[in-house]
C-alpha cells in the first residue's frame, strides 16, 4: 500500500489513524497492525490497531507524542513489539 494517513497534532500530542485511507489488508486473529513515529532515528511506540472487514472503526487513537519526523506501520505479533520488525514495514511517511 502507498497510503498512510495518520493525524498529529504536535502541541495536543494527539494522534490517531485512519484505518481505512491506509488501505491496509484485513489483520488475521494473531497479528496487530503497530504505529511508529521516527524520532532522531529511532522508534517509538505508539501503539496497535487491527484492520476489520467492517470498517466500522475508522479512526483510532493511539499513544500521544510531542515530537516526530516521520510515522511507520509495521505487522508484528498481537500485542506489538518492542522494536519494530523492519521486514513487515508496511507503509512509512515523513511528517
Amino acid at each position: 500500500t502507498d497510503n498512510m494517513v495518520v493525524y498529529w497534532h504536535p502541541k495536543e500530542k494527539h494522534v490517531m489513524v485512519n484505518t481505512t485511507k491506509m488501505a491496509l489488508p484485513v489483520n488475521d486473529k494473531d497479528h496487530q497492525y503497530q504505529l511508529w513515529a521516527l524520532v532522531n532515528g529511532k522508534p517509538v511506540d505508539l501503539g496497535v490497531f487491527d484492520v476489520n472487514p467492517d470498517s466500522s472503526h475508522i479512526l483510532v487513537n493511539m499513544k500521544e507524542i510531542g515530537i516526530a519526523q516521520a510515522f511507520a506501520v509495521t505487522l508484528e505479533q498481537r500485542g506489538g513489539s518492542p522494536t519494530p520488525t523492519m521486514e513487515q514495514m508496511m507503509v512509512m511517511g515523513g511528517v
